[in-house]
């Protein structure tokens, strides 16, 4: 599984990359593209720039989008978590 690094929800090319490992096997388990400091410069310069309070009502639109997506692939994200921790998955 591999993982891009997002500002503003646009995927950057990164300095290089991270393979992440199980520490019960050593077995990849993903790899993940490390973001540069003219990245991380990015990503804070468009927190900054974000100026509107988005409403109750954005929020949850925000939040409920957000949930439907981490559901929809709820079994890549429970087994790369697990893996990750190098702990077994419980069915």
């Amino acid at each position: 599984m591999n993982f891009s690094s997002l500002v503003a929800g646009r995927p950057v090319k990164g300095a290089g990359s991270l393979i992440v490992r199980s520490p019960f096997n050593g077995a990849e388990v993903g790899v993940v593209m490390l973001a540069t400091k003219q990245d991380s410069e990015a990503a804070i310069a468009e927190a900054r720039a974000f100026a509107q309070t988005p409403s109750r009502y954005q929020r949850s639109q925000i939040l409920e989008q957000t949930r439907s997506a981490l559901e929809s692939r709820r079994e890549e994200f429970a087994r790369t978590i697990a893996s990750e921790a190098g702990l077994a998955l419980r069915e």
